[in-house]
């Protein structure tokens, strides 16, 4: 009688390690699914870091062109350039006073 004990008792413990088989090959699969997901957002995180930094730079020179622009010597060159205008010769204004 101890030995059929002995026997049954062998072959729940084999069914048991037999029944955690596909729990642990779930578990591994869902470690690897998950360390794929965050190696795909990893990437997509330092592809958007790389744009951040173009995009600070092209604004970095979009600000100072802006500043430049902006200065009256620079908008008095594009005036003559762009608008053909020209500077009145102080000597030639005319100030009429009516009486």
């Amino acid at each position: 009688m101890k030995r059929r004990n002995g026997t049954f008792s062998e072959i729940v413990k084999s069914l048991m390690y037999i029944s955690v088989i596909p729990l642990v090959a779930g578990g591994l699969f869902m470690y690897v699914h998950i360390e794929e997901q965050v190696r795909e957002a990893s990437a997509q995180i330092e592809k958007l870091r790389a744009q951040e930094a173009q995009l600070r730079n092209r604004q970095s020179v979009l600000i100072s062109q802006q500043k430049r622009a902006t200065r009256p010597d620079q908008l008095t060159l594009r005036a003559v350039e762009q608008l053909d205008m020209v500077q009145p010769i102080p000597e030639s204004i005319t100030i009429v006073v009516p009486q």
